[in-house]
């Protein structure tokens, strides 16, 4: 049997390149607010802007890749956000950039992040059979590309807007996505699909298809449970990673460079254990690894905010 890595690897290296573009965004948009206007509470309407497209493009996506192809969706979520990134950067350096814009801008960006993570996510299965990887193989290096993503990105991202501010920033941010787009486009096949969907699905509309999946969402006691428990624990990562990390960072523990090395430090400790995972994953019991980690990984950052030690220990 023919071995064909491309897919896998495509998946894997724009997955990496886009979230790397995700943690640029991540950074320097917080600081962006927060240096033109001074105000804690813009900067967490900004991440409620940035929050609440990737919550809706959870609810609605779904469909909207079926519907479009799984590659597509992936490679037109890229070219979306890097669009509607670059934008800030050109109006801020011509005409300006009020708020009301900027808040638009940040919320079309993030619209179709979630669909096309979906989309990568959905066909990894399909890509690790074709390089003949075990799927938990797969999930782990995919996982990993993710946190190494952070690690690397946040603390680089940190530095530079440091060094030339949060607008250049962006701009770089902007070319990241247009990258990831270019390889899944390159290297993901034109009809890659889920091996389990049908080649030709029945059309019964974009609103019967979004009730039928919430219908099997409601009626499945182990997803509903799983979509409740993300949908908190997000809430208040969501208000950890957009507003408290940016504003302590900035007034506590030292700037932009303090912000960048917390993230990265996340995203470190997150791809140790991915790689753990993705060696050993497939001989742990799902459930318990899953309850165990979940249970650790939350609380600690948010501790260690609330107590406001040295940012050494922070960091640790």
């Amino acid at each position: 049997m023919t071995r064909d890595r491309r897919p896998l690897a495509g998946l894997l290296i724009g997955h990496a390149v886009s979230l790397t573009g995700n943690v640029l965004t991540l950074i320097a948009l917080p600081l962006y607010v927060l240096a033109e206007t001074g105000s804690p509470a813009a900067t967490g309407l900004a991440g409620a802007f940035a929050t609440a497209p990737v919550v809706l493009g959870g609810a609605f996506g779904g469909v909207l890749v079926d519907r479009i192809g799984y590659r597509r969706s992936s490679v037109l979520a890229d070219v979306v956000s890097g669009v509607t990134i670059a934008a800030v950067p050109l109006l801020h350096a011509t005409v300006g950039l009020p708020f009301p814009a900027l808040l638009a801008l940040v919320f079309v960006s993030g619209l179709l992040d979630t669909p096309g993570q979906t989309a990568r996510t959905a066909l990894m299965p399909e890509a690790a059979a074709a390089a003949g990887v075990p799927i938990e193989r797969a999930i782990g290096w995919e996982e990993a590309t993710s946190r190494g993503a952070r690690m690397i990105g946040a603390p680089v991202a940190g530095l530079l807007v440091g060094v030339l501010g949060p607008v250049p920033v962006l701009a770089v941010d902007a070319v990241t996505f247009a990258v990831s787009a270019l390889i899944v486009t390159v290297l993901v096949p034109r009809g890659m699909r889920p091996a389990a969907e049908e080649p030709e699905p029945e059309r019964r509309g974009y609103w019967p298809e979004f009730a039928a999946g919430l219908r099997f969402l409601v009626r499945e006691p182990l997803l509903r449970a799983m979509v409740l428990l993300v949908l908190v624990t997000n809430l208040f990562d969501a208000a950890k990673t957009s507003v408290l990390l940016p504003v302590v960072a900035d007034r506590e523990l030292g700037g932009p460079a303090a912000f960048g090395l917390l993230v990265g430090t996340m995203g470190g400790g997150a791809l140790v254990g991915s790689l753990v995972f993705s060696a050993i994953g497939h001989r742990l019991p799902r459930r318990a690894t899953f309850v165990t980690a979940y249970a650790l990984c939350g609380a600690p950052p948010m501790w260690a905010l609330a107590a406001a030690p040295p940012l050494p220990v922070v960091v640790a």
